[in-house]
């Protein structure tokens, strides 16, 4: 059995930490998104009936994360940004620690310390654990299930707690996300085929996993259809180089320093240690990679499904692949996997520090600066009417009127008449163009054209 260095293992307790406390930074770093604005307004209605019908009728969205937002902690929301991020963050940290006890049984305590501080200091998870949205719970549900599957496949046993567990876990994340359901659909379609292999008392065991994956089909198959063909105009097709750029940022690091690190790997390992490695894991390269290319296929043939925070489902399988060949693998240079591991962490810090957080997603606003911008045309003229494209200024100032437009791709004149032109207006746009979406550009255009003798129109951005 390989040992860790103990210098090593203190650095990577360390990056533990200091993903701790970064995690922490980051709940008030940026200013309120609209999505998570539009979550705390619906939870705001403190009625679930009305909530749970308003994601039926108008939304493609699962209602878990919200019953159990609004159970428990409704009481906490619409105070400020980083009490309103909290459960968030909970979820994601409970789900961190799934990860390690994942990892430490399914491998060993010292491959889990290299994950568990590789996946901390994962950007993506960085992002959604500190947003009020439902990705750090569906992750923290995938890895439960997870726990689960690894625990049923590393023993050929289909343990029957094991089992039930995979299955509720299965279910939690379904209704969580839709592409819950696709990780689930994945474990079990592996699950299957390893019972295939089994003589002993499978028949049982294929009758329940079956039922269970065609209960949660039914139930799940409207909104499936229903959102199938949706279209979100900051999506578009992509093609086989934002598949593999997308792969690479997904997993912390873009796509040539990540490629260049493990091509430096394979030449300082033994190639039949390689294969032997990819045989034996194949199944987790499946939990990884099935859903990314599903959502490629389908993003290709129907309407455009290929955004990072649908993936994170993969994360805690990639990081336990890459600890467990980072341990496992016989180096031929001394010092060489302590080099690597440093190496990835510089890289995952770099990221944080330096390049875009999100990939494939509308640029976040300061919808706190806009509240500023609000105040201090209202201070310096009381009179005017205040419109602005952002609605999340609402949740820092609640006593001050604005107008604001949501669909802003309107023509002018439309535009124009959606408040009163008789005064004067302070007309305040914070759309990025730059964005490469057809629909902003657009907008845009259109918002730049309202200028005019009795409307100032102010471009206010800051990208976060």
């Amino acid at each position: 059995m390989k040992v860790l260095n103990k210098k090593i293992k203190f650095f990577l307790i360390l990056i533990i930490v200091l993903a701790a406390f970064l995690h922490l930074f980051f709940l008030n770093f940026h200013p309120l998104a609209l999505d998570e604005f539009i979550t705390l307004k619906l939870l705001d209605i403190h009625d679930l009936h009305k909530i749970l019908f308003f994601l039926k009728t108008n939304d493609t969205q699962q209602p878990l994360y919200y019953i159990l937002l609004y159970k428990l902690f409704s009481n906490n929301l619409m105070t400020d940004v980083a009490r309103t991020r909290l459960p968030a963050l909970i979820f994601y940290g409970i789900g961190i620690l799934v990860h390690y006890f994942t990892v430490k049984k399914f491998k060993s305590a010292e491959v889990a310390i290299i994950s568990t501080a590789l996946i901390s200091l994962s950007f993506i998870l960085l992002f959604h654990s500190t947003e009020v949205r439902m990705y750090s719970l569906l992750f923290l549900f995938l890895i439960c299930a997870d726990y689960n599957f690894l625990s049923i496949w590393k023993t050929s046993e289909f343990k029957k707690t094991n089992l039930i567990l995979f299955i509720f876990f299965g279910f939690a994340a379904t209704f969580t996300h839709l592409f819950g359901f696709i990780y689930f659909f994945t474990e079990v379609l592996l699950l299957l085929f390893s019972l295939q292999k089994t003589s002993s008392n499978s028949k049982l065991k294929i009758v329940l996993i079956t039922s269970a994956l065609l209960i949660i089909s039914a139930l799940i198959l409207p909104d499936v259809l229903k959102n199938f063909n949706a279209y979100h105009a900051y999506r578009y097709s992509p093609k086989a180089l934002n598949l593999l750029e997308l792969i690479a940022y997904l997993f912390s690091g873009y796509f040539f320093p990540l490629a260049l690190l493990l091509s430096v790997g394979l030449l300082f390992s033994a190639k039949s240690q390689l294969l032997k490695f990819v045989k034996s894991y194949w199944p987790i390269y499946t939990v990884i990679l099935f859903p990314i290319l599903l959502a490629f296929l389908k993003s290709k043939i129907t309407a455009p499904a290929f955004e990072a925070r649908y993936f994170v489902g993969s994360l805690s399988s990639f990081y336990l692949l890459t600890a467990t060949y980072i341990h496992e693998s016989n180096w031929k240079v001394k010092y060489f996997r302590e080099g690597f591991i440093i190496l990835l962490v510089l890289i995952s810090i770099y990221n944080i520090a330096f390049k875009e957080r999100y990939f494939i997603y509308p640029y976040r606003v300061d919808s706190k600066g806009v509240a500023e911008e609000i105040i201090a045309a209202k201070t310096k003229d009381p009179s005017v009417e205040i419109v602005s494209c952002n609605i999340c200024p609402y949740f820092y100032i609640k006593d001050i009127k604005f107008t604001c437009i949501f669909e802003t791709a309107y023509p002018p004149m439309k535009l124009s008449a959606a408040f009163d032109t008789s005064r004067p207006v302070y007309f305040i746009d914070n759309i990025y163009p730059k964005k490469n979406c057809e629909e902003t550009k657009k907008r845009f255009k259109n918002l730049k054209s309202l200028a005019n003798k009795n409307i100032k129109w102010v471009q206010f951005y800051k990208n976060y």
